[in-house]
């Protein structure tokens, strides 16, 4: 089953981001990565429409957002 999980957020999504954003072998949405502290204030100022945590059968597989651009 998926289940898509609203980011809020909160620390325990912030350190789940994070250890997804770092474990991406490719830079995608950045050139260099960012700190803890950097992470968790981009991810506080939550900058997309909406944003979601992807879980397959409870364990973490991604995260999407959709922009106020409307891209995915």
């Amino acid at each position: 089953m998926i289940v898509f999980e609203k980011i809020k957020p909160d620390e325990r999504q912030i350190v789940q981001l994070y250890q997804l954003l770092s474990d991406r072998p490719h830079q995608i949405s950045h050139r260099q990565m960012p700190n803890f502290e950097e992470h968790s204030t981009f991810v506080q100022n939550n900058p997309y429409r909406v944003w979601y945590i992807v879980r397959e059968d409870k364990q973490i597989v991604g995260s999407v957002y959709l922009t106020d651009q409307n891209t995915i």
